[in-house]
């Protein structure tokens, strides 16, 4: 990767154009690892809610408050609630992605969502329907 074809000549290339494969390289990483990991926070969350329950879940709630029910609608905003903070720990990885000044850097974040995960609120559409 750092050797160019120069005529008949296979040569190093310079200082220069080796700092921007660099920068080049570290730049996919950071693209990869940050795809990585939302797609872990992304199957995590489906793991518990499907987006068609995530979105029944907002339905009902727009349903609640638009019916003045706060209790019913604070019930249901425990979803979202526990969905934020879940949100909280991937934007902390991908900053630590972002910083990350070299390729073993960016290999060792990783997001640990198991005391996250430990903490949904569990609600159940079937459970608010009824």
């Amino acid at each position: 990767e750092y050797w160019e074809v120069s005529g008949d000549e296979v040569i190093e290339c310079s200082p220069t154009d080796r700092l921007i494969i660099d920068a080049q390289k570290l730049d996919a990483a950071k693209v990869a690892k940050a795809d990585q990991i939302t797609a872990e926070f992304t199957d995590a969350l489906a793991s518990r809610y499907s987006a068609d329950v995530q979105r029944d879940l907002l339905s009902m709630l727009d349903e609640a408050r638009q019916n003045n029910n706060a209790e019913m609608a604070e019930h249901i905003q425990k979803v979202q609630i526990w969905k934020n903070a879940g949100k909280l720990i991937l934007w902390e990885a991908h900053d630590a992605v972002a910083a990350a000044g070299s390729l073993v850097d960016v290999a060792a974040v990783s997001i640990d969502l198991t005391d996250w995960l430990y903490t949904d609120p569990q609600i159940s559409v079937r459970e608010i329907g009824e």
